[in-house]
């Protein structure tokens, strides 16, 4: 990951350092509330894209015997110890795990990890809706992340990531119902303007979901769904 990558490395850390204790700290109360209304039976747990953890619960993360994170920001790591230092962090991977091309993402890479940590819970850290970001190939992203469920059957699994982002702040739908990309920006953007998408239009399809409001940056608003599978 490039050090001036939008969504890691200096620009990031720099905004979070600004934002996270302020603009960011609703947002942070209401993940952490999820993530404590998803109690995985699994000891171990595994975090794609945890970056420095800005967005994660130090009392949630404290009651897994083992976290492995998977990041390639190059600043993610000590960040994140500091953050959370009473996390029993067993291990970093700096990696890669979805790698994308004209095909969509390679699940190899993940696959791998999945075998070498077979009874870790998955958590995916606000990193998917992040994928398509930086490719050319948003469409074929979009349908590998149709793929990921049955990718992970058989494992305790959640993601919360961007559904879409515009300058102005989103109306929360009033349920928990998973719509398409059209649906949720009529409902929840309705001042018009430009609406982007993070192709995971279709990830959390038959999930239960929810969804928040987060100012990433001052006056521009991500909608974040939030999903999980248990066993």
């Amino acid at each position: 990951m490039p050090l001036l990558h939008p969504a890691g490395g200096l620009i990031y850390h720099a905004r979070a350092a600004r934002l996270a204790r302020g603009r960011w700290a609703g947002f942070r109360s209401q993940i952490e509330e999820w993530l404590f209304n998803w109690q995985p039976k699994a000891e171990g747990l595994i975090i794609v894209g945890p970056s420095a953890g800005y967005s994660l619960s130090s009392d949630w993360l404290a009651q897994f015997q083992s976290v492995v994170a998977i990041d390639f920001d190059p600043l993610a790591q000590p960040l994140f110890r500091t953050r959370h230092r009473h996390c029993r962090l067993t291990r970093w991977i700096d990696e890669d795990i979805l790698p994308v091309s004209e095909k969509g993402i390679d699940w190899r890479p993940l696959r791998k990890r999945l075998r070498e940590f077979p009874h870790h819970a998955i958590l995916f850290s606000n990193v998917l809706g992040q994928v398509a970001m930086s490719s050319p190939h948003e469409d074929a992203i979009e349908r590998s992340l149709c793929n990921l469920a049955d990718l992970l059957t058989g494992r305790e699994w959640a993601s919360y990531h961007d559904r879409l982002s515009a300058p102005y702040q989103p109306t929360l739908p009033k349920d928990a119902q998973h719509r398409n990309d059209f649906e949720l920006a009529c409902s929840a953007f309705r001042e018009g303007g430009e609406v982007v998408s993070h192709s995971t239009n279709r990830l959390a399809l038959g999930l239960p979901c929810k969804t928040f409001a987060w100012e990433c940056r001052p006056n521009y608003w991500h909608l974040i769904e939030a999903c999980h599978a248990t066993l």
